[in-house]
């Protein structure tokens, strides 16, 4: 199986199998990919700033879903918005504007609702409590959000990789 990109939007990996909740150009398999009813397991998950659009009730049955859809040694990427960058921007500029997107997302269409944000010790916290061993930091690999740094070149977003036992 191909590795699976989940919450593409409109990103589009080559070789990767793209799946988003709807339909748009770069979108291979339209899905909840919260629940991913028909996919077969891969060794690689990757998913930039999608996890955090699941509220505080359902994230972590998300991620046991991602789990179990890893075979044995498979990686999951995970990018979402980095709390440690909102709150030292926010110390460094007191411009609560500039992190509405961060904090929010784009509420441009119904899912485009940011429920969760995370820092570094939180989400290995999550990840190992829902079975997998390590999790650790990775530097982006796509042209996405997980690459988005500010001014003075802090990284807003947060990627770690978790691998599955």
């Amino acid at each position: 199986m191909k590795p699976l990109h989940l919450g593409c939007g409109n990103i589009h990996l080559d070789g990767w199998v793209n799946i988003d909740r709807r339909y748009q150009p770069g979108v291979d398999k339209v899905d909840n990919i919260g629940i991913l009813q028909h996919c077969e397991t891969t060794d690689t998950i990757y998913s930039c700033h999608s996890i955090d659009h699941f509220d505080r009730w359902t994230y972590k049955n998300v991620l046991k879903r991602w789990f179990d859809l890893l075979n044995p040694g498979g990686r999951l990427y995970l990018s979402t918005p980095n709390f440690e960058w909102v709150v030292l921007n926010y110390q460094r500029t007191g411009d609560l504007r500039s992190m509405i997107g961060q904090l929010y997302a784009g509420q441009d269409y119904a899912d485009n609702v940011r429920h969760w944000i995370w820092d570094l010790e939180m989400a290995r916290a999550d990840l190992l409590s829902v079975g997998f061993i390590s999790v650790d930091l990775f530097e982006p690999f796509a042209d996405d959000a997980s690459k988005l740094v500010d001014s003075q070149g802090n990284k807003r977003s947060l990627n770690v990789v978790a691998t599955k036992p």
